[in-house]
């Protein structure tokens, strides 16, 4: 009794459980009251800047609403991490209870800093000087985001309060679950919206392909695809040195970096399908795929099932999806291969010409991708030819996103220049090449995206290399 007591004051101590607070219940729709009144008060007009200088949402729309996207999908993350800590820390005794403090200090500091960079964007976009049929796209970017930064304000005060939490942690699961379905639209909408109202689609450049690298070295010839014979349905990457990550991307996808690749491998021309999963499954090497995990909420559960695509005798050749990272091992396994590396899913994807897109830089519509706007759900893989990669791997943009082996690294870019992957992890990972439910700026190939490695959603799906030329 004595230790209880013991732990209880210390950790209400170092948490700094307030003892009053006003918590209150908080409805997605009253999200939106809340996040007008925490709203920073409108800028100065700002003087119309030169031609040459002037900023324009539309261009900088690929990275804020990515941005937006990605921090809602963090935040409908974070509630079942904290959960899943306190539920270990229970009866634990004094160690496990520090312990929980000690996480709890960063998640809070984590979500803090978040939506301080949400905050900032706002300040930013508030700022712009724009063209007058730009001012709804920038209205309507704004609610997204002020709402965004709203949750990542209540989760850094539920850490606060420590056990306290859980109550406004309750409260707030339905905004989150709702703010990140909204977020989504918001994105494709916007996309579409800034896409008709200038010369070039947004995530578009009109200009061509740059001839140098990062360093400005001549960047190499589009490699002619090859598929090995004895490797069926699978291409040949040689080894090669090609641009990783990005100056534009967002934190952990800078910089451009060179990264070399020393030995050839082998990846799937297509993803794994569902008719291929549903062997494993019936040979007893592969557990049947739902959505699932700690990213999983009953909402999507029940509103979303049906879009998974195990067990639809109509969609044998759709991407297997609703696929948690270690279902995507045992399959690979199964077949006699393994999960790519970060590093080498992502120059099957761009070549040594340092692509935006698979094919290019441009996006034309739903010819090359099954992107966010196209449809509701996934398409049959390989129904995509002109989104082929430089080696010839189809659908590496969009459709399902694909998990890679590397744990997730907030500075992939410290991994090194030869064949860098990071440790596995055991709860954060990483999938590569955006999905049928997220627009065009998260299908680059320098886009990454990290997720609990033991959920999956009906946009996640698999694609295996094997080490060697065949």
């Amino acid at each position: 009794m004595k230790l209880m007591l013991a732990v209880s004051v210390m950790f209400l101590t170092i948490v700094g459980c307030k003892e009053k607070s006003s918590i209150e219940p908080v409805s997605v729709a009253a999200a939106s009251d809340v996040a007008a009144s925490r709203a920073p008060a409108a800028p100065p007009p700002v003087a119309s800047a030169a031609p040459a200088v002037k900023k324009s949402l539309c261009s900088q729309l690929d990275g804020w609403t990515k941005d937006l996207v990605d921090s809602c999908v963090e935040a409908e993350q974070v509630q079942p991490r904290y959960r899943t800590m306190n539920q270990d820390a229970n009866g634990e005794g004094m160690v496990r209870a520090m312990e929980l403090v000690r996480i709890s200090g960063h998640l809070r500091k984590e979500t803090a800093a978040k939506g301080k960079a949400l905050r900032q964007r706002i300040t930013d976009l508030e700022a712009l000087d724009l063209e007058p049929k730009e001012v709804p796209v920038r209205d309507q970017l704004l609610k997204g985001l002020t709402l965004d930064a709203v949750i990542f304000e209540r989760y850094s005060e539920a850490f606060h309060l420590g056990a306290k939490g859980f109550i406004l942690l309750d409260q707030i699961s339905e905004m989150v679950a709702g703010t990140l379905q909204l977020s989504k639209k918001l994105d494709v909408d916007l996309h579409k919206q800034c896409a008709a109202t200038t010369a070039s689609p947004i995530g578009i450049s009109p200009t061509a392909p740059s001839a140098s690298g990062p360093s400005g070295t001549p960047a190499s010839e589009t490699p002619t695809p090859a598929i090995v014979a004895g490797s069926t349905g699978m291409v040949l990457i040689p080894p090669g040195t090609f641009t990783m990550g990005s100056d534009t991307g967002n934190g952990s996808e800078r910089p451009a970096r060179a990264v070399t690749i020393t030995q050839p491998f082998l990846v799937d021309k297509l993803e794994v399908t569902a008719g291929d999963y549903q062997h494993c499954v019936s040979a007893g090497s592969c557990s049947p795929t739902s959505i699932h995990g700690p990213a999983a909420t009953a909402d999507s559960v029940e509103t979303q099932s049906d879009l998974c695509t195990a067990g639809d005798p109509l969609k044998t050749n759709y991407p297997i999806n609703c696929i948690d990272r270690k279902q995507a091992e045992a399959y690979c396994e199964f077949d006699g291969k393994r999960l790519p590396t970060e590093a080498e899913w992502e120059y099957a994807a761009r070549g040594k010409s340092g692509f935006k897109y698979p094919w290019g830089e441009t996006v034309s519509g739903c010819d090359q991708a099954i992107v966010g706007g196209c449809q509701k759900g996934t398409a049959a893989v390989g129904s995509r030819p002109a989104g082929a990669s430089p080696f010839g791997a189809l659908d590496m943009a969009g459709n399902v996103w694909e998990w890679v082996a590397d744990g997730w690294s907030d500075n992939p870019a410290g991994l090194g220049t030869s064949d860098p992957v990071a440790p596995p992890g055991n709860f954060l990972g990483v999938i590569r090449g955006g999905s049928w439910d997220f627009s065009a700026p998260h299908a680059t190939t320098w886009s990454r995206f990290k997720f609990t490695i033991g959920s999956g959603h009906v946009n996640t799906g698999v694609r295996c290399a094997k080490s060697g030329g065949g």
